[in-house]
């Protein structure tokens, strides 16, 4: 055993130096699962968005293989999921176009609100859906427990082929 002494008693100890060291080893190793427990947590928020993507990817090709247009084609604007923005007659429409897709809102609180647009032109034509994080000095006021701040930067994207990108990790992913 390393600086072990015996006291008067014949009883051997520790030196207070041996505790600190070990003290600090133990707080270096904490701080290391942290900082990794940190990023496995932020990485199973964007997987949860990109489930919720995924599942209106789903609905919205459903409502086009029916109707023969995506429902941002039918009503010419933007469709929104998880946020208001606070215009009646918008949020109204909103509210109809999601009732028109069978939209069915996650039960538990969304960390992510999603905007839907049809974008058309010479390169093509189809729908894209975003995910945006509710953080902190959006345009949208979020209520305190909407808000999630470690979420910061992040944001998703699925196309006309439902391959979804995963931007704010220093650069673009594809899950």
């Amino acid at each position: 055993m390393a600086n072990t002494k015996a006291n008067k008693k014949g009883v051997l100890g520790i030196t207070l130096i041996e505790l600190m060291i070990v003290l600090v080893i133990i707080g270096v190793l904490a701080s290391l699962a942290i900082v990794r427990f940190n990023v496995a947590t932020k990485k199973a928020k964007v997987k949860e968005a990109a489930l919720m993507l995924a599942y209106l990817w789903d609905i919205q090709y459903e409502y086009y293989v029916a109707n023969g247009q995506f429902i941002c084609q039918e009503y010419y604007w933007p469709i929104i999921f998880e946020a208001n923005l606070g215009f009646r007659w918008f949020d109204d429409q909103n509210e109809v176009m999601r009732k028109k897709l069978n939209y069915s809102p996650p039960s538990n609180k969304t960390r992510f609100w999603y905007i839907s647009q049809y974008y058309g032109g010479s390169g093509g034509s189809g729908m894209i859906t975003y995910a945006y994080p509710k953080v902190t000095g959006d345009f949208i006021r979020w209520k305190d427990s909407e808000v999630d701040n470690t979420l910061a930067g992040i944001t998703l994207a699925v196309d006309n082929d439902r391959t979804i990108y995963v931007y704010g990790f220093g650069n673009r992913e594809t899950l």
